[in-house]
């Protein structure tokens, strides 16, 4: 069983024996080194398609501290938000992840079932994701918060996909 303790005014929080924790006497958890979004991709660029799977691979750094509990990714005006059934999440392996998915407004809050580990990777999926009418770069912000009772959120990066007209002549 792991033991806990505060140390002193500095508000850090230590497990033992071999666990390490990010958090702060208020139990806020954190992460020691963030994840960082590898990759913002869709299967088809093209402006009007309607059957897209837009991707966001997240990998959790080895020294991260904490698991990644949920992503919080923003949809940017001109995309239609996905519905919670078009959400699904996938390991490094491609095995399905647990997930659960609520969308507010422009955001999905992506919750996993089971942290994602640390030294682990994942990977997002909306599909099927109607692409915008008009081509153009649109940015979706990705943040991540770690596992636990009180999480800090952290922004990871913005994920970015070009879309481009019918014929190929940009957007």
């Amino acid at each position: 069983m792991l033991k806990a303790f505060a140390v002193g005014l500095v508000g850090v929080m230590l497990v033992l024996p071999g666990a390490v924790v990010a958090g702060v006497a208020n139990g806020e958890t954190f992460f020691e080194r963030f994840p960082a979004l590898a990759r913002a991709a869709t299967d088809n660029n093209s402006s009007t398609y309607n059957f897209a799977r837009y991707s966001f691979d997240v990998v959790v750094p080895t020294d991260s501290g904490e698991g990644l509990g949920s992503l919080l990714i923003g949809i940017p005006n001109g995309i239609r938000p996905p519905t919670p059934d078009m959400v699904q999440a996938f390991n490094g392996n491609g095995d399905p992840v647990a997930v659960q998915s609520n969308v507010q407004g422009n955001a999905v809050q992506v919750t996993f079932a089971q942290p994602v580990g640390p030294g682990n990777r994942v990977s997002v999926q909306f599909y099927p994701m109607r692409n915008p009418r008009r081509g153009g770069t649109f940015l979706f912000d990705v943040n991540a918060a770690p596992a636990g009772p009180s999480p800090r959120a952290q922004f990871l990066s913005y994920g970015r996909i070009t879309f481009y007209t019918p014929g190929g002549r940009g957007h």
